[in-house]
């Protein structure tokens, strides 16, 4: 899998958890303790988080980390 379709799957993976959870951008950011411009960035694909905080964000999103970096099809 090439880096720009891994970096769409967790985009999109995590636009789709965070809307489940009922957050808004800026609430979710807040609770992972970073900007939402730096979320809004993750879900487009134009950057990936670092270790600590895509853990951090399956954590708090209840989903796996396998699944929202799309190794696993089901959360």
């Amino acid at each position: 899998m090439k880096y720009g379709e891994r970096a769409r799957i967790f985009g999109r993976r995590l636009q789709q958890a965070r809307k489940d959870a009922g957050l808004s951008r800026r609430d979710f950011a807040e609770r992972i303790e970073i900007s939402w411009r730096r979320l809004v960035a993750y879900e487009l694909g134009t950057r990936e988080p670092p270790l600590a905080i895509l853990v951090n964000i399956a954590r708090r999103l209840h989903v796996s980390l396998d699944w929202l970096i799309g190794l696993k099809e089901d959360s």
